[in-house]
Formats: C-alpha cells, structure tokens, sequence
C-alpha cells in the first residue's frame, strides 16, 4: 500500500509495526528545529531531565516522524529559574513530575499575562551578598536606636507632665474667706485640679488614646494612690466605667449637636448626668427608695425664663434638703452630714453649686443667700474644652457617689439614707 504521494507506509512508520509505542520513542527529527531555544538531543540518546524537556508539556517525540509542528505550551505555563524557587520570588502552588519521577519546582502554574512581569522581577532580582546583610542590619539598628529615643522622649514628656500637674497642685488653695465644710473643699480642689493629678489607671490609656498623659497612673503608682483614684469600679467590671466615662466624655459633641438637630441643650446635659449617676450607684451596690432623701439635686431652665430665677429655685431646694437631712439624723455620737450638690442647667450652661448640710457650720450661722457655695460654671459649647468640662461633671457625680455610700455605712438602719444591696442586679442601661 502506497501512500498519496507514492511512498510505502512501511517506509514511514518502520518501528510502528514492530509493536512499539509512540511513548517508547523520544528522538524527534533532526529537520524540525525544537522551540523555546531547545537543543536537539544526539542520535540514540534520550533528552535529559529538565525543566524544558520533551515530555514536560506531554507530547512525545515519535521516531522517524518527528514533529511536523511543536506544540506551543499552554499560555498560563511559564518556566521559573532556581533561584527565583529558592528565595520565593514568586508565590506560586503546583509542581510537576519529572520523567524521572523526582518532583522538581522549576515550572509553576501562574495567572495569565503574568509572563513580562515575572520576566521584569527576574531582571531586577539581585543576590544577596554579605554587603547587602550589613546594610540590613544597619537599618535594623538605625530603627531600634530610633524607637529607643521615641520611647525616652515619652517618657521624659510624662515626667513633665506629671512634675508640672505636681506644682499647679500646690497653687491652688481654698480661698480662705469662703465658709465651706470638708466636703465642699474637696469637692473644690478636685475641681481646680483636674487634670493635674490621676484619675484613671495606666491600662485606661488604650480605649482614651487622646487624653493627657497626666490623667493616668503610671506604672509603679502606690496602692494608696491607686485607692485614691476618682474613676475606678467597685462593684462592677472595668468595662462599664470605661463606657460611663466615654459617654460622658462625648457630652460636648452632642450640645454642639443640639444647634443642628434643634434639641433643647439642658435635656440632653440632664439624661447625660443620670445616666452616668445611674452607673456610679448602681457601681457602689447602693439601692435607693421613695423615702430615700437626694443628695443632688438637678434644676433645668424652662424656655423664656431667667437664670436668675432658675438659681433661686435650686438654692431653695438644696436648703429645704439639708434641713430634711438634719431632723433624719438627729444627733448621733458619731454624726456624717452630707455635702449636697446642687446642678444647675441654662442652655448649654452647666453651673455646679453645693450646700454642707452640717448644722453647725460656720455657713448656716449667716444669711441663707450666703450657705450656698460656687464651684463652677462650664460652658459645654467652648471648643477644645471638652475634656475639662465633662470631668468637671464627672468628678461631681463621683462626689455624690462617694457621699451616698458614705450614708449608708454610717445610718445602715435609716430608711431615709440609702442602703447596700445585698445582691448586685444587672446594670440597666435604659434612660429615664
């Protein structure tokens, strides 16, 4: 049987006939030039094992035949250098096996059009060398000096801090023609210290990253000074004095809010102090009743009324509690007479005033107008102010705290005070 063009089969297909199969035979023929820069292994010789051998994209050499065309290799199978494998130049996942069987990392599997790119980083690719190791750890040493200093520079900025918040400290003083009780002046103190002494422990800095570092403890602070500290839990975990604090922190955003959403400002600054007056009792395990006297009192301005007006009703409702508190407790051998804090809110306004309920203080002996004393007045409006003005309202809540456990370790049996729960409830988070 002859062929189209004149020539045996047999002629062509010799070895074919004799039983073997394509697969047996490697030696293309010599005509055919392989692609991709290939040599053309000797006569009688198998290619060697590569990387760019005959069988790495699966198609056999057939001898005799040879390839009329070699196949062009699938378009996402490019060939990798060593190298690149071995520094993980290329973060590519599949391997294939050698004709030898031993798995080689030469070929990689990679996206489409991602040739030219890895073409490029194989150019740009250099060695490492023992000059390229010194320059990193030169960098290496260069940053670690640098954060050393960063860390230092902290540290004296803190020392500052703390040494000038230690000197403001020692300036303030009681005014000495003001008649206040022992509770009015710490209250007065802690007012015109804040943020000159701590108020909150070290690890706080992570949830308040932009409050001043003079506001923290630090890391070796005394037990005393730890016990002392305004802002801290009692009863309750760290957690929800941290969201009481940042509440209250917020307080001037949401008046300067008011002027958009047309909100009455003094509604807003009252649900902010009882909300976190609810969280300092309920933080102390205090429970209080229908026949529990008020240490505090809030009185909010009506629309078109005075300030003055305002004031007048607050000064005679701390007056008319402290003598409420005074036939309570009558004359004990050991007598706490509170000191009542009276909030009074005008607009964005918040002005703090207080009463020492003592019966025989100095401040009861002269005319009633005079028993009230002044401890501030904070506008929640003024920029960059609110930081002072919201710990101004906190350290007073704290203050009423302080004075209601205080009452209730003193007259345990009196309804008229507030009492320890025995039991700690959830804590209600829900508004009034």
């Amino acid at each position: 049987m002859s062929s189209k063009r004149g020539r045996p089969v047999d002629s062509i297909q010799p070895n074919l006939k004799k039983g073997k199969s394509s697969k047996d035979i490697d030696e293309p023929r010599a005509s055919q030039s392989p692609k991709n820069g290939q040599d053309i292994p000797e006569e009688g010789k198998k290619p060697k094992s590569s990387s760019l051998s005959w069988r790495a994209n699966g198609y056999p050499a057939v001898e005799g035949l040879g390839y009329s065309k070699l196949p062009e290799p699938a378009p996402s199978t490019v060939t990798i250098p060593h190298y690149a494998v071995q520094y993980d130049l290329f973060q590519c996942s599949s391997s294939f096996e050698s004709p030898t069987g031993s798995s080689e990392r030469d070929r990689f599997i990679i996206k489409k059009g991602a040739k030219e790119d890895l073409d490029n980083s194989i150019k740009d690719y250099n060695y490492s060398s023992p000059s390229d190791d010194d320059e990193i750890e030169a960098a290496y040493d260069k940053q670690h000096r640098r954060n050393e200093a960063r860390l230092e520079r902290r540290d004296l900025v803190f020392e500052l801090t703390q040494e000038k918040a230690r000197r403001m400290a020692q300036a303030v003083k009681v005014p000495k023609e003001a008649q206040m009780g022992e509770g009015e002046k710490s209250l007065y103190l802690e007012l015109a210290l804040r943020g000159c002494k701590p108020v909150m422990f070290h690890h706080w800095r992570t949830d308040f990253a932009t409050l001043p570092e003079s506001l923290f403890t630090a890391d070796d602070t005394s037990d005393e000074e730890i016990a002392n500290l305004k802002f801290k839990s009692r009863a309750r975990s760290e957690f929800h004095a941290i969201k009481a604090m940042k509440d209250i922190l917020s307080l001037g955003c949401q008046i300067r809010d008011c002027q958009v959403l047309d909100v009455y400002p003094p509604n807003v600054v009252r649900k902010a102090i009882l909300k976190f007056l609810r969280w300092a009792i309920d933080d102390g395990g205090l429970k209080t009743t229908c026949e529990t006297i008020p240490v505090y009192i809030i009185q909010v301005q009506k629309p078109n009324e005075a300030a003055l007006k305002t004031v007048t009703k607050l000064v005679d409702r701390l007056i008319s509690h402290a003598a409420r508190h005074q036939v309570a407790y009558g004359e004990p051998d050991e007598p706490y007479w509170p000191t009542l804090i009276g909030f009074v809110l005008c607009g964005p306004i918040a002005t703090i005033l207080s009463l020492d309920s003592d019966p025989y203080s100095p401040a009861w002996k002269a005319a009633p107008d005079s028993r009230v004393k002044f401890m501030g007045q904070f506008n929640l409006t003024e920029p960059g102010q609110d930081v002072w003005n919201s710990l101004a309202l906190a350290i007073s809540l704290i203050h009423v705290r302080e004075t209601m456990v205080q009452l209730a370790t003193t007259y345990p049996q009196n309804p008229k005070t507030p009492s320890f729960r025995d039991q700690m409830g959830e804590l209600d988070d829900e508004d009034n």
